[in-house]
């Protein structure tokens, strides 16, 4: 890779190295297809020419350190710690993990990481600084021993920042509090997703309509720019006012194609997106706490933005597209509660039927 020291305006920050990128990428390739050692794979990176800075070759150590750097999947490893990156990857994150498992059946000395799931997305409610975590040991004199994951502002805007840590197990609790207020039931899902399609069957109509209307106009335009241009091949015009008259036509021309499509991907992509929401909204919670790192940050990203930790209290802006659910939830779960238990409700048609029977979100 290569820094943009001059800040060239046709490059990124960092941009792959014409000359090493593609001979660096096919040192992966024969890793994962071979499954080689490193020993050998830096003799076959010699012979095909692997430089370094100024075309000097690369030392062994330095070759075997490259295939740890997670800078190759597209993040970065900064005070012990995996961010995200901006650059362009040379390689999937499946196949990076593959590479290590591949690395590690060889007894490869690995440097030890840790990955967080919430570094890189929150900021310090006083300074405005990322907030960072890292591991704690607390050993006690019984002999037992306890490990602590805590979160913290980074300090470097301010370096006396005075916003207290949190345990992870603080903050996901937090995190879990705000997603069970817009946790829905999988009945209630089901339902509101079929009275969109529903909505979306009527508008269907409509944006025929409207398609139709656009299609003509297109027509008409198309038509217009043809007799233009008989009348320009006849000489019933002249250059400049056919040249005049062509380019407003041709900008109404490209008005229709514009609707029509928008038209026809607006009403898809909208379903498409509230039916996204609405599972989010039911399985969220449940992939939070039962699920992986990447589940956990993943989940965090997708509830919302502006996370701000402020007094050891995570502030979050729930995404504009989970409001209404937010606002209806809790009424959703009161009823559940109040019929399930006792099994008062026992098909989705009852439930349809309660649904539909509520001011907020009914019929």
């Amino acid at each position: 890779y290569i820094n943009n020291l001059y800040n060239q305006p046709d490059k990124p920050p960092i941009y792959p190295d014409p000359f090493s990128f593609p001979i660096m990428k096919q040192t992966w390739a024969i890793l994962l297809e071979t499954r080689c050692s490193l020993e050998k794979l830096f003799d076959t990176a010699q012979e095909m020419g692997l430089k370094i800075d100024r075309g000097v070759k690369i030392s062994r150590n330095n070759f075997y350190r490259l295939f740890r750097n997670p800078f190759y999947y597209g993040s970065f490893l900064w005070n012990n710690e995996v961010y995200p990156g901006k650059h362009e990857p040379m390689i999937a994150k499946a196949d990076f993990d593959l590479a290590q498992r591949i690395i590690d059946s060889r007894s490869f000395p690995r440097a030890k990481t840790h990955v967080f799931a919430f570094t890189g997305l929150m900021r310090c409610g006083e300074c405005g600084a990322f907030i960072t975590a890292e591991e704690k040991t607390k050993h006690q004199k019984n002999g037992n021993t306890h490990h602590y994951t805590y979160y913290r502002c980074t300090r470097r805007i301010k370096r006396d920042c005075s916003e207290p840590p949190i345990r992870s197990d603080e903050l996901e609790g937090q995190i879990l509090n705000v997603l069970g207020k817009i946790t829905i039931p999988p009945q209630f899902k089901e339902w509101a997703i079929k009275q969109l399609k529903e909505e979306h069957g009527k508008e269907k109509i409509d944006r025929d309509d409207i398609t139709q209307a656009h299609r003509r106009n297109l027509d008409a335009c198309t038509k217009k720019l043809d007799a233009l241009f008989n009348m320009r091949l006849n000489e019933e015009i002249g250059p400049e006012e056919y040249a005049r008259k062509k380019d407003d036509l041709t900008q109404e021309k490209q008005k229709y194609e514009g609707l029509i499509a928008d038209t026809q991907d607006r009403i898809e992509t909208w379903l498409k997106k509230a039916e996204e929401v609405f599972s989010f909204a039911q399985t969220a919670q449940n992939r939070f706490e039962a699920g992986t790192l990447e589940d956990k940050r993943y989940v965090l990203s997708c509830l919302g933005s502006n996370l701000v930790l402020s007094g050891k209290q995570l502030r979050i802006q729930v995404d504009k597209s989970l409001a209404l659910i937010q606002e209806v939830a809790p009424d959703v779960q009161s009823l559940h509660n109040r019929l399930e238990p006792a099994q008062l409700v026992d098909s989705t048609t009852d439930w349809e039927a309660l649904y539909a029977q509520n001011k907020k979100w009914g019929s």
